[in-house]
């Protein structure tokens, strides 16, 4: 039998477009929980210590000309910051990308009806929940394929409201669609899942992550961001684009 002992951490955030029917995505990393320990270390010192102090990276903050002026950063010093962020990523191989597209306007238009959650409550179906499991999903899978010493897959997602919450009630289903898509090896890779503020610097790496991957595939990068995210779009790891076709499959079955 297989020997897996090593807990691994998946930190993820999402992003979207100008409404709720835009392209959704939800990004992320994946390492073992020690390199996010040391790596957070250096984040720390590189990226928040400054002067002047940081509580978090965050991309659309440290854009944000006002966000910088209440944090008395110039706009050379918060893309210094970005800069040292990359740093510290490229330090870092052992973080696997892993990333989840979802066609809104499709979910929406499929997804009419509520749906019933493990608890017996009904909630309306949101690309959040689905761009989470599938991410999920595809971070265990990848484990048990490429890392055979990981143990369980810990999932960090940042706090927000009622969201988190439907989040919560899907990942309790996640075994049961192990079982049900064939795969019950996979169960024991199910970890805990973790809501944390933007202060968790795995939550901030991840930000960073989805930031760019958005504007990569729109094409609004410039040259020094396309530079920097080559390092990262390099790597191996997952992308998935949730198939249109798998969503009709589910609209009919229901």
């Amino acid at each position: 039998l297989e020997k897996r002992m090593a807990v691994f951490v998946a930190a993820s955030d999402e992003t979207t477009g100008a409404t709720h029917r835009d392209r959704f995505m939800r990004c992320g990393f994946l390492a073992p929980v020690n390199d996010w320990t040391t790596l957070t270390e250096q984040w720390e010192v590189k990226v928040l210590a400054g002067p002047p102090r940081i509580c978090y990276l965050h991309m659309t903050d440290i854009r944000s000309r006002q966000w910088r002026d209440e944090h008395h950063l110039s706009e050379t010093e918060a893309e210094h910051r970005v800069d040292e962020a990359f740093g510290v990523i490229a330090n870092w191989p052992s973080l696997t990308p892993i990333a989840m597209a979802v066609n809104s306007a499709r979910l929406y238009d499929t997804y009419t009806e509520e749906v019933l959650l493990t608890s017996g409550a009904k909630k309306k179906f949101l690309p959040d929940h689905l761009a989470f499991t599938s991410y999920a999903y595809a971070a265990i899978l990848f484990c048990w394929k490429y890392r055979p010493d990981a143990g369980k897959v810990d999932f960090i997602v940042e706090k927000n409201g009622e969201i988190t919450d439907h989040i919560r009630e899907f990942y309790a289903g996640m075994a049961i669609a192990c079982e049900a898509n064939g795969h019950p090896e996979l169960i024991s890779l199910l970890g805990d899942l973790i809501p944390a503020g933007k202060e968790r610097v795995p939550l901030q790496v991840a930000d960073l992550l989805c930031w760019y991957t958005q504007r990569s595939e729109r094409g609004t990068l410039d040259a020094k961001g396309t530079a920097q995210y080559a390092d990262i779009a390099q790597r191996i790891g997952e992308k998935f684009e949730y198939d249109e076709g798998l969503l009709t499959e589910r609209s009919e079955e229901r």
